[in-house]
């Protein structure tokens, strides 16, 4: 198996959003989405290494990181054409925004609203764009609630930010600005120009703020315009809008197709970070994001010289009969996972637990017959923690108590 292009990637059943959840329709405000006609796609001004942030490689090692990128700074994305279609289908998804804990006024789930905010968030030409910039092959994150989130400005927490400072659950993000910034006073997209343990410690002894010697802002943005970081190393928050009747940006988020590398929460605790997200979404969401985790270590061991390594990393028999049976295994475990890489959106646990466990059993087996001093062990026992973890954070999960830590 050659590594996959990323049309080749976003072609995995999870990234299929026809199919919408319950409660979910298009809107009649939609238009389909041509990358010719609303993409203008640019370099940025400029990108920020870690370094430039002050991390050292045994910091960015430490945090498993994919990319030594940081952020890039503000750079175009979408046409004059692209700009009127977002803002008009923006405008109409707001009267599906609610509040949550952290975002004060959010809308998710727009690829289900939006044929146009579905082909904006899988374009292929926008996922190659900020894989130049971020150095390494990323993809649309897998959960659909990751993908076109929408911030609007507060309705009526005037004091409240439109996100506050943190850091992401998401290996990397794009925030694409979409008001006329003459429009609105504050608003302003700001990160902390040190390390995430540095800002951490300052907004614990700051009352959850940092002081302003620290901080980075960016001027206003024009409508179309986007800034892309790689999130879990940067601490950033959008300030209080002071003056204005709106100010809107959508945020998309990217995993690494690297599955060595970190690809974000690896709990629906960790990942759980809106208490109004429907249940049947979000747990279908974690079930197909692990499954696709877990198929990409998976499918590492069909590439060739993966495959050359198979008789010398069997515990039993290693004729090439036996490697020939283990690498159809490898299929076989390859084809269940990728029935849960589509599960259907559902609420039912035994639905999902039955779609992992499909593929739970023969993984342990292939597990069992593999050396454990060989690489290949290694990513079929990662695969097999990556979708245990998964079933048993979906056997467990409970809504209420994860709501009440955020």
């Amino acid at each position: 198996m050659a590594t996959l292009t990323t049309e080749e990637h976003l072609q995995a059943r999870c990234f299929n959003f026809d199919e919408a959840p319950k409660g979910f329709a298009l809107i009649p405000e939609d238009v389909e989405f041509n990358p010719e006609r609303h993409l203008q796609l640019e370099k940025p001004e400029k990108v920020l290494s870690l370094y430039d942030l002050g991390y050292t490689d045994a910091e960015i090692d430490g945090m498993n990181l994919p990319s030594r990128m940081a952020v890039a700074l503000p750079f175009r994305v979408l046409s004059d054409e692209g700009v009127r279609v977002l803002q008009r289908i923006t405008a109409a998804l707001e009267r599906y925004a609610v509040t949550g804990t952290r975002t004060a006024h959010v809308q998710r789930g727009s690829v289900f609203r939006s044929k146009f905010m579905r082909g904006l968030c899988s374009s292929v030409a926008v996922n190659e764009h900020v894989s130049r910039l971020a150095g390494c092959s990323v993809v649309g994150h897998p959960m659909s609630l990751q993908q076109g989130q929408i911030n609007y400005k507060p309705k009526k927490q005037t004091s409240k930010p439109v996100d506050r400072w943190h850091v992401d659950s998401t290996p990397f993000v794009t925030v694409l600005f979409n008001t006329d910034p003459t429009t609105y006073e504050g608003g302003r997209f700001e990160f902390f120009k040190g390390t995430k343990a540095e800002g951490m410690q300052l907004l614990e002894r700051n009352n959850d703020d940092i002081p302003r010697q620290h901080v980075i802002t960016l001027p206003h943005q024009k409508p179309g315009y986007a800034v892309f970081q790689q999130g879990p190393a940067v601490v950033h928050r959008a300030t209080r809008v002071t003056k204005g009747p709106e100010r809107i940006s959508v945020v998309q988020s990217y995993v690494s197709t690297d599955p060595s590398k970190f690809a974000g929460a690896t709990s629906m605790a960790t990942c759980y970070g809106s208490d109004f997200d429907p249940l049947h979404v979000f747990m279908t969401d974690w079930v197909r994001f692990r499954s696709w985790a877990a198929s990409l270590h998976l499918g590492s061991l069909l590439h060739p010289t993966s495959l050359a390594q198979l008789p010398a990393a069997l515990t039993t028999n290693s004729s090439d009969e036996a490697t020939q049976a283990v690498s159809g295994q490898v299929v076989s475990v390859l084809t269940k996972l990728n029935k849960a890489v589509g599960a259907p959106f559902t609420d039912s646990r035994p639905v999902l637990i039955n779609l992992m466990d499909d593929a739970l059993v023969p993984l342990a087996n292939l597990v069992d017959r593999t050396n454990r001093s060989s690489p290949l062990y290694q990513r079929a026992s990662a695969a097999l923690n990556i979708l245990s973890l998964a079933r048993q954070d979906v056997a467990t999960f409970e809504r209420a108590a994860m709501a009440s830590k955020l």
